[in-house]
């Protein structure tokens, strides 16, 4: 869904190769090598389009680190994630280290996960659900995650704790992972962990022997930019404040007959956007830009 949503907007993500347009790059020299949601084919060419312009650009260093990209075990270098979406922990998903050990609350904001994964040694985790969680969240996420394969069905703690001991090549045995579920039930019934989750949806089965489980692998991924064009409230591109207006602009402030909106633009969001509001964004300027831009008195009739 991510990658899908980025081929409508691709002027606005942030590559992993260093192919990132030269008025980027600067601003994302220690994020370049990391995966993104995006594909090979988004450039940012909308920011680079502008320069002839003397468009003005901010934000560019504001760029948001998703926790959950998910690692596709038939390529698993692919610098190209599909997101693992906010909804799979919203119903009761969690997330495991390689040592098969809880660190977070999983839903606590996309920052907070993101920056306690990017503190640990490894970039790579486990996402789990139960049973429960899995039938929760199985239309249209889980059952199009198993389709492709990003996410696979284990029975049992046994049958996980191999699946573990198979992706990593070490050891982790059915006990710790037990463990793991077991003080995690025991929050449960406390009404908070350690981490300071208070919200306990679909937990484990008590008979772990039992369970059925729904896995796959994840990793923090590049999402998305706050930063882009800026624009006044009608959407008209604004000027950098480095160009002198010529004699006689009255308007040297913006950059004539330009509109920008969408995710091409920046400013909006402040340090980091909430979910959902990339769409709303576009709409909702969409409309007004639309309603802005002038248009001539008479349509000229197309010619035969």
């Amino acid at each position: 869904h991510a990658r899908r949503r980025r081929r409508t907007s691709h002027t606005r993500s942030t590559p992993s190769t260093p192919t990132t347009p030269p008025n980027v790059s600067p601003h994302l020299n220690s994020l370049l090598r990391m995966p993104t949601t995006s594909g090979p084919w988004s450039t940012g060419d909308a920011l680079t389009l502008v320069q002839d312009t003397h468009a003005s650009l901010v934000d560019l260093e504001k760029v948001q680190i998703h926790p959950t990209g998910f690692i596709n075990p038939r390529d698993p270098e692919d610098p190209s994630k599909i997101l693992a979406g906010e909804c799979l922990r919203a119903v009761g998903g969690l997330l495991l280290d390689e040592n098969g050990q809880r660190f977070c609350d999983e839903l606590a904001t996309r920052k907070v996960i993101a920056d306690r994964m990017m503190a640990m040694p490894s970039q790579s985790f486990v996402l789990i659900l139960s049973l429960s969680a899995s039938l929760a969240a199985s239309d249209p996420h889980v059952n199009f995650y198993k389709k492709i394969g990003l996410l696979e069905v284990i029975h049992g703690i046994e049958d996980l704790a191999q699946w573990y001991n198979e992706t990593y090549g070490k050891e982790v045995s059915a006990n710790t992972l037990r463990s793991t579920f077991v003080d995690y039930q025991d929050a449960a019934k406390r009404g908070r962990d350690v981490f300071g989750k208070t919200v306990f949806r679909n937990v484990p089965a008590e008979d772990l022997n039992l369970e059925i489980f729904v896995v796959g692998r994840v990793t923090p991924v590049v999402h998305y930019c706050m930063g882009g064009i800026a624009v006044d409230p009608c959407g008209r591109v604004l000027r950098s404040k480095c160009v002198v207006p010529q004699q006689g602009d009255a308007h040297n402030d913006i950059v004539p007959g330009l509109y920008a909106v969408g995710e091409v633009t920046g400013g909006l969001h402040g340090n980091n956007r909430l979910g959902g509001n990339s769409l709303l964004e576009c709409v909702v300027f969409g409309r007004v830009v639309g309603d802005h831009v002038p248009l001539p008195t008479t349509l000229r009739k197309p010619s035969k």
